[in-house]
């Protein structure tokens, strides 16, 4: 009977029920409180996560504010530019081979991928 009141197959609501983890009551019948939930949330559950939402996204902003937090794209803009001139400053030296030069730029390279140096070179 309440299947037909909330619009639903009586199994699809027997579905949302389990996944809601609501159980009947001694008269193996449900609360309208339990159906509720089951076919449209719990409003204070979803209310709490957006809130928790928006106090995370507040933190985060505060602490790109005070500086703690950088932006990922212009640090990876910033990582790029000196790379370069790490790279021109390494091709420029005279005193070293270029042995010598394609391993300091094989370490700048470690040093500079997005993996960590250890799984980079699969040790």
């Amino acid at each position: 009977m309440a299947a037909m009141q909330w619009g639903l197959d009586r199994k699809t609501l027997l579905k949302r029920l389990a996944v809601a983890g609501k159980k009947p009551g001694d008269d193996n019948k449900y609360s309208v409180h339990q159906i509720d939930v089951a076919v449209h949330g719990d409003k204070q559950k979803q209310q709490i996560r957006f809130i928790r939402a928006k106090i995370a996204a507040l933190h985060r902003a505060n602490r790109k504010a005070d500086g703690e937090l950088v932006d990922l794209e212009e640090f990876r803009r910033d990582q790029e530019k000196i790379a370069i001139s790490a790279r021109q400053f390494i091709y420029s030296l005279a005193w070293a081979s270029d042995a010598q030069k394609d391993e300091i730029l094989w370490g700048l390279s470690k040093l500079f991928s997005a993996e960590h140096p250890d799984k980079a070179s699969g040790e």
